[in-house]
């Protein structure tokens, strides 16, 4: 049962009122004999109807948001104990415990009166974003995202804040988008022989049905197109394709060195994206209809939401559930989103039986 739009944004004032009075009184903590907390519990607890639908209004920036506005009224890091109990209870169920839920608000872990004062902690926030912003000046020189160790000077800025240099350049704006635009280019004088290789390459994608990996295109070719070309990727954009795109380069690249040791670059097709290119006329049609879903539903489907025959249809020529949205531009939905959907969908199903 759905909450209507003018009931939850009384929930929500009425919880804004209540965490206002509770810091003003320094009565922030639940009190199981209280008669009052014990009603406010029934209303706001996820279990609840309309608890679940109040926790679900607010996005993790807006909890982010109430810890950061916490802090300024310190002058330091919250502890568990100086945040208002409904908004710690939702604060813990989003981001599972206090220290995460800390960082993702980008406030340090020492909290307490004893711990990070708000301006130091604001004060590091703020050299975190010039750090990015070299990093994105970087990325613009060199025509690509730049590595860990041409950073390295600037690592330790980051360390409270990230774990692994893939975060990093995702915060930068360096991600796929970034890669299509700003690491193609076309190449004007490329010689016969190098047609001819450009050539072998795309005979290649049309043996494997998608865009080739680098190690399945001989080393000699390789490296006489990348004189003119720089990087792999735009090798494949002469022949107007895009590679297969991993799911995130240097996601085992992390900031502290002593994490790195045996790590391997690698490249794989399992969960990568690319644009399959030997599709039968049937799984054309499939596609469509795909597409068709996602433009009905607003948003890219879940699993479940796909029909069994599209689905099975499309899955051995994709490869991944992942790879078959790709084809009609869409990506997952990220984990909140899905179990909302999910629930939705279960919902439905329950009202629908209870119709028949």
């Amino acid at each position: 049962m759905a909450i209507e739009e003018n009931k939850l944004k009384e929930y929500r004032h009425t919880l804004d009122k209540l965490a206002e009075k509770a810091e003003a009184d320094g009565q922030l903590e639940y009190q199981l004999q209280s008669p009052e907390h014990r009603k406010w519990m029934e209303m706001y607890k996820i279990k609840s109807v309309s608890g679940r639908a109040v926790y679900e209004s607010f996005s993790d920036d807006d909890l982010c948001e109430y810890i950061r506005n916490r802090a300024r009224e310190l002058d330091h890091v919250p502890t568990q104990k100086e945040v208002y109990w409904i908004y710690h209870m939702y604060i813990k169920h989003r981001f599972g415990n206090w220290p995460k839920a800390l960082k993702q608000a980008v406030m340090s872990t020492k909290a307490g009166s004893g711990g990070d004062r708000y301006d130091v902690v604001a004060q590091r926030e703020k050299r975190c974003q010039e750090i990015l912003e070299e990093i994105r000046i970087k990325a613009d020189q060199l025509h690509r995202p730049p590595h860990l160790t041409e950073m390295r000077e600037s690592i330790d800025g980051l360390k409270y804040k990230f774990d692994t240099w893939s975060q990093v350049l995702e915060a930068a704006g360096i991600d796929q988008a970034w890669k299509n635009q700003h690491m193609v280019f076309r190449v004007p004088d490329l010689t016969e022989e190098e047609l001819a290789m450009l050539e072998k390459i795309r005979e290649r994608a049309g043996q494997l049905g998608r865009p080739p990996l680098r190690k399945e295109i001989e080393e000699d070719v390789k490296a006489v197109l990348k004189e003119k070309c720089k990087t792999w990727r735009n090798i494949l954009y002469q022949i107007g394709m895009r590679p297969v795109e991993k799911p995130k380069s240097f996601t085992e690249t992390y900031l502290d060195e002593r994490k790195n040791k045996d790590r391997r670059h690698r490249e794989v097709l399992s969960n990568g994206t690319y644009k399959v290119l030997s599709l039968s006329q049937k799984e054309r049609a499939q596609i469509e209809s795909l597409r068709e879903l996602v433009q009905e539903l607003g948003r890219p489907p879940i699993r479940e939401e796909v029909p069994e025959e599209l689905y099975t249809g499309l899955i051995k020529a994709c490869g991944s559930y992942k790879n078959m949205l790709f084809q009609v531009g869409a990506t997952p939905l990220g984990k909140e989103e899905a179990q909302k959907a999910k629930r939705k969908l279960k919902g439905g199903a329950h009202d629908n039986s209870g119709q028949n």
